[in-house]
């Protein structure tokens, strides 16, 4: 999986985190790495985790937190 958080406002604004990492979806709590970042973030790397906290028939809502970067 590949994901890319993009900051538009604020002190962070213009600059992004890429996480890239297998999502084994059956897991209950996933971690994939962060392994770079544009502007302030720029050759950030560290961990994120993912968690799905609430699911309704066709209606999933996840969560993923960032837990440790450095530039």
């Amino acid at each position: 999986m590949a994901m890319n958080f993009a900051f538009v406002e604020g002190k962070y604004n213009g600059s992004s985190l890429t996480v890239l990492g297998r999502n084994p979806v059956f897991d209950a709590v996933r971690e994939m790495p962060v392994v770079g970042g544009i502007g302030l973030f720029r050759f950030a790397h560290g961990d994120s985790s993912s968690a799905v906290t609430a699911a309704q028939e066709r209606l999933q809502h996840s969560s993923s937190k960032v837990r440790r970067v450095s530039s």
